[in-house]
């Protein structure tokens, strides 16, 4: 094989080993993945603990980690938004979100009561509380 046909193979692999990365990654942002995380930026009106995380994960909601210690974080608990009976918006032909409605968690804030506020997609916004 000579030199030219080397660096061509090798390009043609890397292209199709990017494109199967992309395809995977695509796939998974369908279903799983952070999305949000609750960052107070030292606001006095949001809470501020050194020992959680919340984090929103698109179709697998809200997440709580124990971060207590940091070698061993835990899940604590979650909420998944249940699926919306409708889409809030669409446009008029109703074909512009194909596929199911499924609950998505997009971002979050968290107070310093310990109120818990995620919006959704296509449903609104849900306040909670985590009683860990």
């Amino acid at each position: 094989m000579s030199a030219v046909n080397a660096a061509a193979a090798t390009a043609d692999f890397e292209f199709a080993a990017l494109q199967e990365a992309r395809n995977y990654r695509a796939a998974l942002a369908r279903e799983f993945g952070p999305h949000n995380i609750h960052e107070p930026h030292y606001h006095p009106a949001l809470e501020d603990r050194n020992d959680r995380i919340y984090c929103c994960y698109f179709h697998a909601g809200l997440r709580v980690y124990d971060i207590s210690d940091p070698f061993v974080p835990r899940e604590i608990a979650y909420f998944i938004p249940p699926d919306p009976p409708k889409w809030l918006f669409n446009n008029k032909t109703g074909d512009l979100f194909p596929g199911p409605r499924i609950g998505t968690a997009e971002d979050i804030v968290v107070d310093n009561r310990g109120n818990i506020f995620i919006d959704t997609f296509q449903d609104g916004i849900y306040a909670l509380r985590c009683t860990v």
